[in-house]
This record gives structure tokens, C-alpha cells and sequence, in this order.
């Protein structure tokens, strides 16, 4: 990790005091993980700079205005903002792939081995977004 001869030791921002090495580390952690949503990167910072209110929860919305704040210094910078729908959520469209078939009943070990795989294409993605919306009982 390179240290920014120019960035401060210390800087006041939001009411938490930055070091120049958590400074870096947040630099970090965006070139490290640079598919994280900026929520997701808020919560990721919150965690590992263990920046909690009195409450104990994350101070999310502190660290997304630190994140703006250090974007606009052009210190940093952010992860485009991900385009979503009106509703926020992607829209889930059920088709025949996941009507529900016999039921299995029984013990785990009566249907070993099982097998997780990881979806990895785009056919496969929705069609676990199809059985998410259908059978968990938050839908997608």
C-alpha cells in the first residue's frame, strides 16, 4: 500500500478523526473489492474501521457521506452507482421452470450426496432469481 505523501496525518471528517493510514486503507479496500455497491462498501468500512454509534449500529450513512466527501477531494474514487428499477428490485417474471414438483420426503442422507454449484450465467441467474421469488417467503 503506497502513503500519499500529500494527504494529512490527521484529518477531521464527519466527525471521526482519519488517520492517513485509514485514509489508505479505505483506498484499499475499493481497489480490492470494486464490485461493491457503495452501500455495500459503507457497511464493509463501518466494520473494519469499527465506526458504530452509541447504539452499536454501523454509522452507514456518515461513512457514505465520508466516501462522498473524500470523491469530491479526489482522493478516492467511488464505485458507479448501480441503475436499478422504479421499484429498486429487478423484475422477477415466473414462468413453468419452477412449479413445484413431488414433494421429497425423508432424511438428508437418503438423497446423498448433494451438490451446491454456483450459478454462473445469466439463464442460471435468473432462473435462481425465478425460485427465489417463488418459494422464499420474502420473494426476490
Amino acid at each position: 500500500m503506497t502513503i500519499h505523501e500529500d494527504w494529512p496525518e490527521e484529518v477531521l471528517l464527519n466527525g471521526r478523526i482519519f488517520t492517513r493510514e485509514e485514509l489508505e486503507h479505505i483506498k484499499e479496500v475499493i481497489r480490492l473489492f470494486p464490485r461493491l455497491s457503495q452501500k455495500e462498501l459503507a457497511h464493509t468500512l463501518c466494520e473494519t474501521l469499527s465506526w458504530y454509534g452509541p447504539n452499536g449500529k454501523p454509522k452507514l450513512e456518515s461513512c457514505r457521506e465520508l466516501l462522498r466527501k473524500l470523491e469530491a477531494k479526489e482522493w478516492i474514487r467511488l464505485p458507479e452507482k448501480r441503475k436499478a428499477t422504479s421499484s429498486g428490485k429487478e423484475t422477477v417474471i415466473i414462468g413453468t421452470a419452477t412449479e413445484p414438483e413431488e414433494e421429497l420426503r425423508g432424511s438428508v442422507s437418503a438423497y446423498a450426496p448433494i451438490q451446491l454449484e454456483p450459478v454462473r450465467v445469466q439463464k442460471e441467474i435468473r432462473l435462481w432469481n425465478e425460485y427465489v421469488e417463488r418459494y422464499h417467503m420474502l420473494g426476490y
